[in-house]
């Protein structure tokens, strides 16, 4: 398993972790402007320091990423699943309710 380097790499994967969260794309050139835009102390690092850091920790949630998004693949298809479920039983009732009475049976207003 790959490890980070030092406090710099720390403080990177916690805002990071911060900014994916918040929908930022898992690019080091994305990242590197929100570091920039944000209120952070970081943004006084030197560019190359930044997104060279940047690399590691995408590297190093780079499994983590993965395995949550295969999750969310899953969780998205089962809903998918009970709303096609529920939509059909819709469709059953609503057809049988539609179904013409008998003619023998003339309802009188």
């Amino acid at each position: 398993m790959m490890r980070l380097q030092g406090a710099l790499d720390n403080d990177i994967l916690i805002i990071t972790r911060r900014f994916l969260a918040d929908g930022v794309p898992a690019d080091v050139e994305n990242l590197y402007t929100a570091v920039q835009r944000s209120n952070s102390s970081l943004k006084r690092k030197p560019k190359k320091a930044l997104q060279a850091s940047l690399e590691r920790v995408l590297e190093f949630i780079a499994p983590e990423r993965d395995v949550l998004s295969e999750d969310s693949d899953a969780i998205i298809e089962s809903q998918l699943l009970k709303e096609d479920t529920a939509a059909d039983l819709m469709n059953r009732s609503l057809r049988q309710n539609l179904v013409p009475a008998s003619p023998g049976a003339v309802s009188k207003t």
